[in-house]
């Protein structure tokens, strides 16, 4: 079952905001094969965003504004977000 990572904002809810350019002036949401691949994805945000915010590049994020849901199919009941807490 395929994953996406979402992100919480106030007045839209949980989307997946994570796409890629596809090239021709395509652009598709991101979706991962497995739920591993979209925790390393997400890992790897929250590292690089660690990054930035310590050289002042960008300002802080919430780890429990990001978590990540299976796609195109029956989700399982209690699917935890990024930080392990409740859906």
């Amino acid at each position: 079952m395929p994953y996406e990572v979402q992100q919480y904002a106030i007045g839209r809810g949980w989307r997946n905001e994570w796409f890629y350019d596809e090239g021709d002036g395509i652009t598709l949401a991101e979706i991962f094969a497995t739920l591993d691949e979209a925790q390393e994805a997400l890992d790897e945000f929250f590292n690089d965003a660690a990054e930035d915010i310590a050289a002042g590049h960008s300002p802080p994020c919430k780890q429990n504004e990001f978590r990540i849901r299976q796609v195109g199919g029956t989700a399982t009941a209690a699917q935890p977000n990024a930080a392990g807490g409740a859906p």
